[in-house]
């Protein structure tokens, strides 16, 4: 829990650092240069970014589910070595997997969760 509340003073104390660095009371600001830039629509930005988190799930699940393999399969090694050695850790192993496996099913399953995130939001903001 330190740790947690030491990185979260840390972060606050970059940004507040940053935020000083960018605009300092005083001085003049610059306006940047938007010549040549094209307006977007809502629609245009929210199916580009929709494509590339798309693109961004289909090419990660190789390599999600190649390191959950890897972690169960060391989970497995670990509960043999717990089971001559003491079982104490085993307990730890187990929800290594246990862990291991949810995040396989929630990375497989994301647009699921999504929809029914959104279901339910829309289900009960209604009242």
């Amino acid at each position: 829990m330190r740790a947690v509340i030491t990185l979260l003073i840390a972060f606050t104390l970059i940004l507040s650092i940053a935020g000083y660095a960018v605009a300092s009371p005083g001085e003049p600001v610059e306006q940047t240069v938007t010549e040549g830039i094209q307006p977007v629509s809502p629609d245009e930005l929210a199916g580009k970014v929709s494509g590339f988190l798309n693109s961004l799930h289909s090419e990660g699940k190789p390599f999600v589910a190649t390191l959950a393999k890897i972690i169960i399969a060391f989970s497995g090694l670990l509960m043999l070595v717990a089971i001559f050695t003491g079982f104490r850790v085993l307990a730890k192993v187990f929800a290594a997997v246990l862990a291991a496996g949810l995040g396989l099913f929630l990375y497989n399953n994301a647009d699921t969760v999504v929809a029914l995130y959104l279901w339910f939001s829309n289900h009960f903001a209604r009242g």
